[in-house]
């Protein structure tokens, strides 16, 4: 029994440099617009997570460019719902996306693929959310990372994306934004320990 492949930062380039040529081949001809969130996004901007099953993302399609996936699925051994926009039927959907990402990068000469930026992808997390997805998670992992690296981001910054994209804070869980605040401003050594509980043993 074959095993789906994973997508990871490396072969992601790969991916998509023969999506945009498959598609061309076929004749397709309309400009393809990707925005990436979710899973994906972390993958192409954070170390912590290496790979992922699927490519979560908004994105407009045609019978060509739904050919071409299929194509490339099959190729790489990718599960069938490799690159999907699911993600539109649960809360962390917003129609502000279109309006927040910046250019990735493009592939052939129409395909081309947008990420948010990380506050979005943080304000995206906090509005779903989900305990048995790892958001909570993830949010640590990200803040942690951000402040690893020293980059410039506030917990104010989030909650202002956080209110771009989806006006309030209406069923979103308070323990959520809660945490997220911590992260930001408890002593970097116990972000360390709660993502790391085994390294007190070293």
């Amino acid at each position: 029994m074959l095993h789906n492949s994973l997508i990871n930062k490396e072969n992601f380039e790969k991916i998509f440099n023969q999506l945009a040529s498959t598609y061309e081949q076929l004749g397709g001809n309309e400009r393809i617009n990707i925005y990436l969130v979710g899973g994906t996004a972390i993958v192409l901007n954070f170390s912590y997570r290496q790979s992922t099953l699927d490519v979560d993302a908004l994105f407009n399609t045609n019978d060509l460019f739904k050919k071409a996936i299929k194509i490339i699925g099959d190729e790489y051994l990718l599960t069938d719902n490799w690159l999907n926009s699911d993600f539109i039927n649960t809360p962390s959907y917003s129609n502000e996306i279109t309006k927040k990402g910046a250019l990735y990068n493009k592939y052939g000469n129409n395909i081309f693929v947008y990420c948010l930026e990380t506050k979005y992808l943080l304000a995206m997390k906090i509005k779903s959310s989900r305990p048995e997805a790892g958001d909570i998670d993830d949010i640590i992992k990200m803040i942690y990372e951000i402040r690893l690296n020293n980059t410039s981001l506030t917990y104010d910054e989030v909650i202002c994306a956080y209110k771009e994209l989806y006006n309030d804070f209406t069923n979103t869980y308070e323990s959520t934004l809660i945490k997220a605040k911590s992260a930001f401003e408890i002593p970097i050594e116990e972000i360390e320990l709660i993502i790391y509980p085994n390294k007190a043993l070293f």
